[in-house]
């Protein structure tokens, strides 16, 4: 849909950006009336399922009903797929190529076609320097160069300047500051002073300065936004619509601990799915709901102080996939059960300190057990649970999908026939099933409503897992020959490969590939078959497939790896998984768009890389995209391997968080340390945050735990690295399995706190997105503190003349170092130097906490002075506080001065007539006049 523009720049706010907004809240308004239907348990794998359905030949996402812009739309597609690591389940050529031919006037397009491109592997430093020039004075950004700074634009590019590793820049400083000034007392955000606050816009800011946490202090900033956004959710966790609701839950869940806060929400949302994986038919409603449910099932969760955690993910012993609907059981028992979820995740919650048994249970599988013994406080990842298929049981499992079409067959009959007996089962949403059978030789059988049926044999073994996919053919079509299909794609720039033979090795026979990558070998040999891929400059890949008796075996797109010439410079490495350290194939690896895959020993080579300053990237299937920045003073030979983080991946614990002592008073330094377990086998880097809590959880003070300077307050890069250096010594780097105690730079001075309780939280938060990882906490006692450590004379003026009648103000200036009131009864008294009282006097204080440094005045006196000397003014302070010895004052009044003349004259005698040079020497003292 086309977007309105301004012919010229403007003072104010432009056109465009407040169309944007209002058009995604105007779609919106029929999507609202939309039926739901509950979400199954695989909800995440059902939306991207259909969101998939959704890119269009041009490489956009693209629906029906649009609650956006195409180009929204298809960014936030990107973003879910890369965030659950299925970017092998995108056309990402076609979306580079999409998203390359806009022409991104808005700050916002630019902005996301930088993060895209970044994700993609694709070129983005012109792009980038765009965007630069549209920073104005004030710290914000424009829609377009020279336009006014807006909170909108301003927040998309906060996110590209974080995800290109710019954090701690003046960029990012300014950018930071000018958001943070356009904050409501209430915490929220708007379009600009004169429109209304906006959930949208806060909740989009609130991303957008989360990476910030650690380096800026945003923190109280954020606090409020948060509140702001809860005050919005309804009781039941509804909302306006369902993007509001995602977009909520991508605010909030990196930066709260407790799940309490949004679970109404989460739960809502997940109901509002509909029976095609969809959210309100809707592209960008669906990409944002499921990064939503993906960020709040694959989150770290933190441990209650006082209850343990355990959390863990079940997954095939074979093939390492997840396993999703395994029951977990405890004993002693928990309140429920757990199944794990589609990524074969879960988490057992509030557990009491003790042994427990956890036993693993799923259909066609070996029962598993373990014992654990927990403390209190302990988050424990168990990380995988892997389960062997039952020695006396065969798994078939596989996708259905439309010949015609490719898309999904859902409540698809899978009948499997063995020894006489026929089990069971349908397809999913997605078209996926699995079916627990026996072994031997068996019939297999898929039908669906509408569609030609299609069977094959196969000689199933036990302890083993057949994979058999098929195409249905519509049954108003007769029915088509056998064979077997495919599409060979190049694994680098993701276009499709001709001339690629296809041979089954059990006949030799082969075809070549089409000018499209398809290929179909006609009257294959049906049941187990093995299929080989090979071309001239390319590795060969093999598969094991089981061919139906029938109609049609689709093999999907398989991948050619080729290798790329030597050039300038080049880059070797391997790219590994981060928890098993085991290869991983077909990862994508990218730089300046120049890409390549790993081999099936996760190598890769890279070469042609011109440029001295980039950021290489590696995607793979059910992997978090991993990149790291890459600075050269030359070009030369460059070995990096990649390890990369499970799309669930925890592993991090926080725990023995300790206070130095149970208890202290007022104004004292609390001394803060923790310990640190990576329980993991990969190196995590990680910064540690502190918060501090009173009895109803309220925050009193945050910081971080290391001791950092000020930010600098100019653009002197030599500032802004000596800061950078500081922040990279304060990351914590935990290698594999390491646990660490941490002794925290920087403690917490208790002032003067009411007495009571509180809660020392420490964070570790993930040093490159700032995410809160893990936590814990320790209880502190504050005691009620009556302490006035300094009571200080003094006398105005200090000095006087003898014999004067001099104006004098008695006063006395207190410090407090109480938490609690203090009583307390003052008296003075000024002597002459003969020790002769002159005044005295008596003060009754009552002294609230508030009242630090206390500047009293005793008595304004007129006194008439008689004698030289020091006139004491003594101070008494009868309290139960504990006290400092009290400084007393003098009023100095100097002896009255006679001047003594006293002189010489040299020579004293001069001869007539003698020419003599004379001199004469006056001296005038003052001397004591009494």
């Amino acid at each position: 849909m086309p977007v309105f523009r301004p012919a010229s720049t403007t003072q104010g706010q432009p056109m465009n950006v407040w169309f944007r907004v209002f058009y995604i809240v105007l779609a919106l308004l029929p999507a609202m009336l939309h039926a739901h239907t509950s979400a199954t348990s695989d909800d995440i794998t059902r939306g991207l399922a259909w969101l998939s359905s959704q890119q269009q030949a041009d490489g956009s996402f693209r629906s029906n009903t649009m609650a956006a812009t195409d180009w929204q739309a298809s960014t936030e597609a990107l973003q879910a797929f890369a965030s659950a690591g299925q970017l092998d389940h995108l056309n990402t050529q076609t979306l580079a190529t999409y998203l390359a031919g806009l022409n991104a006037h808005e700050t916002e397009l630019l902005s996301r076609r930088i993060s895209a491109n970044l994700r993609l592997g694709q070129p983005f430093a012109d792009d980038l320097a765009t965007l630069a020039l549209r920073q104005n004075s004030d710290g914000g950004f424009g829609d377009e160069n020279g336009f006014d700074s807006s909170v909108y634009d301003t927040l998309f590019a906060l996110q590209v300047l974080a995800n290109a590793g710019n954090r701690a820049s003046p960029a990012t400083s300014a950018a930071i500051g000018f958001l943070l000034s356009q904050q409501r007392s209430d915490g929220s955000f708007a379009l600009d002073s004169d429109t209304a606050s906006s959930a949208y816009i806060t909740a989009l800011t609130l991303r957008a300065v989360t990476p910030y946490l650690y380096v800026y202090n945003v923190g109280e900033s954020l606090n409020k936004g948060q509140e702001y956004l809860y005050s919005l959710s309804a009781a039941n966790g509804s909302w306006q619509s369902d993007w509001q609701a995602a977009l909520f839950l991508l605010a909030v869940v990196p930066l709260t601990t407790d799940v309490t806060r949004y679970a109404n929400t989460l739960s809502w949302l997940k109901l509002q799915q509909q029976g095609n994986g969809s959210w309100q038919d809707d592209a960008f409603t669906t990409a944002l709901a499921v990064q939503a449910l993906y960020l709040s099932a694959n989150i770290s969760l933190p441990t209650a102080p006082d209850k343990a955690t355990v959390r863990g993910r079940t997954v095939d012993a074979g093939s390492a996939q997840p396993l999703a609907n395994v029951r977990i059981t405890t004993s002693p028992l928990s309140a429920t059960d757990l199944l794990s979820d589609a990524q074969g995740s879960f988490v057992l919650n509030g557990l009491e300190e003790g042994s427990y048994r956890l036993t693993y249970e799923a259909d066609g599988y070996l029962t598993a057990s373990q014992t654990l013994n927990v403390k209190a406080g302990q988050l424990i990842d168990l990380g995988d649970i892997r389960l062997n298929l039952a020695p006396t049981t065969s798994l078939v499992r596989g996708v259905v999908s439309d010949a015609n079409t490719g898309l999904p067959v859902a409540q698809a009959l899978v009948q499997v026939t063995l020894a006489g007996t026929t089990t069971d089962t349908l397809t999913a949403v997605d078209g996926s099933y699995q079916l627990s059978s026996g072994a031997g030789s068996a019939s297999l059988m898929i039908s669906a409503s509408g569609y030609h049926g299609v069977s094959a044999s196969a000689n199933l073994v036990a302890g083993s897992a057949a994979e058999f996919s098929v195409q249905l053919q519509p049954d108003s079509e007769p029915t088509v020959p056998l064979q077997l299909s495919g599409r060979v794609l190049d694994a680098t720039t993701g276009q499709p490969l001709a001339d690629v033979q296809a041979e089954q090795l059990s006949n030799a026979s082969a075809v070549l590939s089409g000018s499209d990558g398809r290929f179909t070998i006609p009257s294959p040999l049906a049941g187990e078959q093995q299929i080989m891929l090979s071309r001239p400059g390319y590795d060969s890949v093999l598969l094991s497939v089981v061919v139906p008796a029938t109609g049609r075996a689709a093999l999907g797109d398989i991948l050619l790896t080729a290798s790329e010439p030597v050039s300038t410079t080049r880059i070797t490495g391997r790219i590994t998984d981060a928890d098993s350290g085991a290869a991983i194939e077909g990862a994508q690896v990218s730089v300046f768009g120049s890409s390549t895959t790993s081999d099936s020993n996760g190598f890769y080579q890279l070469d042609g890389i011109t440029s001295l300053e980039f950021v290489i990237g590696a995607n793979a299937t059910g992997y978090v995209f991993g990149s790291a920045p890459v600075s050269l003073s030359q070009p030369r030979a460059l070995t990096m391997d990649i390890a990369l983080m499970p799309a669930n991946a925890g592993g991090i614990q926080v725990s023995q968080v300790t206070t130095g002592q149970p208890a202290y008073g007022a104004y004292q330094r609390v001394a803060l340390s923790t310990t640190l377990t990576n329980l993991t086998v990969r190196e995590r880097r990680l910064l540690l945050y502190v918060l501090i809590t009173d009895n109803n959880n309220q925050i009193l003070d945050r910081f971080p735990g290391a001791d950092l300077p000020a930010l600098p307050d100019t653009d002197n890069a030599e500032a802004w690295e000596h800061y950078k250096q500081h922040l990279s010594d304060a990351t914590e780097v935990l290698a594999p399995n390491e646990s660490r105690h941490v002794e925290l730079a920087m403690g917490w001075n208790s002032g003067r706190q009411a007495p009571g309780q509180y809660r020392v939280t420490i964070q570790a938060l993930d040093a490159g997105t700032s995410q809160v990882l893990a936590e814990a906490a320790a209880p502190l006692l504050i005691e009620p503190t009556q302490a006035l450590p300094s009571l200080t004379a003094e006398i105005t003026p200090a000095f006087a003349l003898l014999d004067s009648n001099a104006d004098l103000t008695l006063g006395a200036l207190l410090r407090n170092a109480s938490n609690v009131p203090v009583d307390a009864s003052l008296s003075w008294t000024l002597a002459d130097p003969d020790k002769q009282i002159l005044s005295s006097g008596r003060q009754d204080l009552q002294i609230t906490p508030e009242q630090t440094n206390l500047q009293l005045t005793l008595e304004n006196l007129q006194q008439q002075i008689s004698r030289s000397g020091n006139y004491p003014l003594t101070l008494t302070l009868d309290t139960a506080a504990t006290q400092g010895t009290p400084e007393a004052a003098q009023l100095f009044v100097p002896p009255t001065v006679r001047l003594q003349v006293e002189q010489d004259l040299t020579p004293q005698q001069l001869i007539p007539g003698a020419e003599r040079r004379s001199q004469v020497r006056i001296l005038i003292k003052g001397v004591d006049g009494e």
